[in-house]
C-alpha cells in the first residue's frame, strides 16, 4: 500500500465538517484534527485498506448447536425444527424454551484481543411453531474473563429482551446494547441466556424456540 503523496506547500485546514456534519438529522461527515472521522455515509474504496492501529469490527454468530444446559435448570438439548417435508425447505436447529419455568442456556465465545470494552450489540433470534398472543421475556448475562481471572465468579450484568410474538413459523428478532461485567478484560466471554417464563411480563403461551444469538461491535 502506498501512503499519500503530500507536497511541500499542502492546505491546511484545522477542522472539516461536511453536510450537516456527522450525526445531523442530514447526515454528514466530521474530521477533526487528529485525522478522526465519523460518517454517517457508507464508504467505497476501489483500491487497498491499511490500517497501522487496530480496526475495532467484529461479530459473530452463536447458533443453538453452539449452547449447552446449565447445571441446573438446563436447557433442552437442541432439536431439528423441519419447515416442510420437502427438502427445499429450511431446517433449523433450536433450543425450545417452556412457558411458565426458568431454563437456562450458556455461550462462551472469545473476543478479539483488541475488544476494549465497549458495548456489544446482541441480535436474538427465536421462532414458534405453536401459540396465538403475548411476549417473550429473555435474561441475557454477561461477564469477560482476561488472563489469569477465576472462573470462580458469577456473571452480575443482566439485560432484560421482551419480544411480542406475531405469527407462527415466523422469523423473530430482538437486539440490545449489553455491556458485559469487567468488559475491558476481553478474553472469555461468559454468556447466560433464559427464557424467564416465570416472570408475569412473559405472556407467551407456547415454547419459544431459540435459533441462535449473534454479537458485535463497530
Amino acid at each position: 500500500m502506498t501512503l499519500p503523496s503530500v507536497g511541500a506547500a499542502p492546505r491546511y485546514v484545522e477542522e472539516l465538517r461536511i453536510g450537516g456534519g456527522y450525526g445531523s438529522p442530514d447526515g454528514g461527515v466530521d474530521i477533526d484534527k487528529h485525522g478522526n472521522i465519523a460518517s454517517d455515509g457508507s464508504l467505497f474504496v476501489d483500491g487497498d485498506i491499511g490500517a497501522a492501529g487496530s480496526i475495532h469490527s467484529w461479530k459473530v454468530y452463536l447458533g443453538a448447536r453452539d449452547a449447552w444446559p446449565a447445571g441446573t435448570d438446563g436447557c433442552p438439548a437442541p432439536v431439528q425444527l423441519d419447515f416442510n417435508a420437502s427438502p427445499f425447505y429450511p431446517s433449523l436447529l433450536v433450543i425450545d424454551f417452556v412457558p411458565d419455568a426458568d431454563k437456562y442456556a450458556k455461550f462462551s465465545p472469545i473476543l478479539p484481543t483488541d475488544y476494549d470494552g465497549r458495548p456489544l450489540e446482541l441480535s436474538l433470534y427465536w421462532t414458534a411453531t405453536q401459540g396465538s398472543s403475548g411476549h417473550v421475556r429473555w435474561i441475557v448475562n454477561v461477564r469477560c474473563f482476561g488472563d489469569h481471572d477465576t472462573f470462580n465468579t458469577g456473571q452480575s450484568n443482566y439485560f432484560i429482551l421482551t419480544d411480542v410474538f406475531n405469527a407462527q413459523k415466523e422469523l423473530h428478532v430482538i437486539t440490545a446494547e449489553i455491556t458485559p461485567a469487567d468488559a475491558a478484560k476481553g478474553g472469555v466471554l461468559a454468556l447466560m441466556l433464559r427464557r424467564q417464563g416465570s416472570h408475569a411480563e412473559d405472556t407467551f403461551n407456547a415454547d419459544a424456540r431459540l435459533i441462535g444469538v449473534g454479537l458485535r461491535y463497530a
